[in-house]
């Protein structure tokens, strides 16, 4: 499932679409380019349990929401792009994590140490 603004970004109702479509098997899901209309994720992420990629890219997301813990099958999360200062401890238990993109975004060189050490299997792109 793809959300994105491909020109001017625009006011979107992510609560309302994540509810409306949270029982859609998805395995993907990408919101893009809201630039300043994104803020945050909403809980409702967390119904979708089979997801495997979240890409959040351009956005305007401070913290992803605790229930990005429930997304166990989670391998790849994308936050590029957004001016996140911390992922602790949201993905925590995301043991199944291979890859996570924090190009430019505010998280410190500390707290990748740290993920490193509890995710160690899982590839950090920072650039």
């Amino acid at each position: 499932l793809i959300f994105t603004c491909s020109k001017e970004p625009m006011p979107v109702d992510l609560k309302y679409l994540l509810t409306r479509d949270r029982y859609y098997p998805l395995e993907q899901l990408h919101i893009i380019n809201f630039k300043q209309y994104v803020n945050d994720i909403p809980d409702e992420i967390g119904h979708f349990d089979e997801l495997k990629v979240v890409t959040l890219f351009n956005n305007n997301i401070e913290q992803l929401p605790a229930s990005i813990d429930q997304l166990a099958d989670l391998q790849k999360l994308y936050v590029d792009l957004n001016p996140i200062a911390t992922l602790m401890p949201s993905i925590s238990s995301l043991n199944k994590l291979d890859t996570l993109g924090i190009a430019k975004t505010q998280i410190s060189e500390s707290e990748i140490e740290q993920i490193k050490a509890l995710l160690p299997d899982c590839k950090i792109l920072v650039k």
